[in-house]
């Protein structure tokens, strides 16, 4: 099983995507050919099992549908999968999935060295050399719609080893998501998405939504993502990242993002609201002199809600393999936070703390 890499600012949209249209496949595989179930899994590999596929008319299920990297690891599973087709549509030589509901799944998305996102290939190459493979052929030729798919109740354990050290994971709960207008090949329609999920944290549950449009042929965008009482631990990481000493004890933090992609450019206005931010303590004497100055000057930050506030611009060329949106966002709040304890405390030395 070959490991692709996607390097576009939402990966996980293109994740979710490409399993709706493995699943919209496999089940236009079985309609198709009527395959057994041992069929169906000698032809996706020994990485994939199924333990029930049945159908009726226009509508297919199936049941604990799991897949394994090369290691034997799970990474994915789904408790049920329902489709509802129009197979007339075959008539006209297309193929058109009214609704795709995957009920209960669970993905393990993993980053490389670099911090992109890589995840395995759906389905074996059956071909052996110098052979056709017209089954796989005839598939990929004749064009998909899915008009609607739903994810429902997904969890999600995001894990990055694009950091030094203990790889970070980011866990997303309860995960809705709603895509409409799938096309397969891709082409210069657009689908829509709506999604949200929960990101636990050590001490606060945070929120994200997102909404819009994106062009999986040339991943331009047009989407909204909130993010709310995100637990600013979770991104400690990032932020000991750019700065190593900065440390906080506790925080939320709410992230509102436009994300406008075209011609893979993005230019993404950001804003920043950080609430009930503590500075941890040190025994090392610059560093307490250092906390205790920037909390002294966090507090006169802080608007009339206890709020400290950041507006910024992301912008930059998401094909640039130091291009990282998480830790643009980061670097924006870190040089934000930079500049408004600059302009209150002239004298204070900005290139050495930020």
């Amino acid at each position: 099983m070959k490991f692709k890499k996607t390097s576009g600012i939402t990966p996980i949209i293109v994740i979710l995507v490409s399993f709706v249209l493995f699943v919209s496949f496999l089940a236009i595989i079985w309609n198709a050919n009527r395959l057994l179930k041992s069929k169906v899994e000698s032809y996706l590999g020994k990485n994939f099992s199924i333990e029930s596929i049945s159908a009726r008319w226009g509508k297919i299920e199936i049941s604990n549908l799991k897949v394994k990297d090369l290691f034997g690891r799970e990474v994915g599973r789904t408790e049920l999968v329902t489709l509802k087709a129009d197979f007339f549509d075959l008539l006209r030589k297309r193929y058109t999935i009214s609704e795709v509901r995957i009920i209960n799944p669970f993905f393990l998305i993993e980053t490389d060295d670099e911090g992109k996102p890589i995840f395995p290939s759906i389905i074996k190459d059956q071909k052996k050399e110098g052979e056709r493979d017209t089954r796989k052929e005839r598939t990929e030729r004749t064009p998909l719609l899915v008009k609607k798919a739903q994810i429902l109740n997904g969890s999600i354990d995001y894990v990055d080893k694009g950091l030094k050290g203990q790889p970070q994971t980011i866990k997303l709960r309860n995960l809705d998501l709603e895509v409409k207008n799938i096309s397969y090949p891709f082409g210069e329609s657009f689908i829509l998405f709506n999604l949200r999920a929960d990101i636990p944290g050590p001490t606060s549950k945070g929120r994200m939504t997102g909404k819009g449009k994106m062009n999986m042929l040339r991943k331009d965008t047009e989407s909204t993502l909130a993010l709310k009482n995100l637990d600013v631990k979770i991104l400690e990481p990032y932020y000991r990242k750019a700065r190593s000493d900065l440390e906080i004890e506790k925080g939320l933090i709410d992230i509102d993002l436009s994300i406008n992609i075209s011609s893979g450019m993005i230019n993404a206005p950001c804003k920043v609201v950080i609430r009930d931010l503590k500075l941890a303590e040190s025994s090392n004497l610059k560093r307490r002199l250092i906390s205790e100055s920037l909390k002294a000057t966090l507090s006169l930050l802080k608007n009339e809600k206890g709020e400290i506030v950041f507006d910024f611009v992301i912008g930059g060329k998401i094909d640039d393999p130091h291009f990282n949106l998480r830790e643009e966002i980061i670097r924006g709040i870190i040089t934000s936070l930079g500049k408004k304890i600059g302009a209150l405390l002239p004298n204070f030395p900005r290139k050495g703390i930020f």
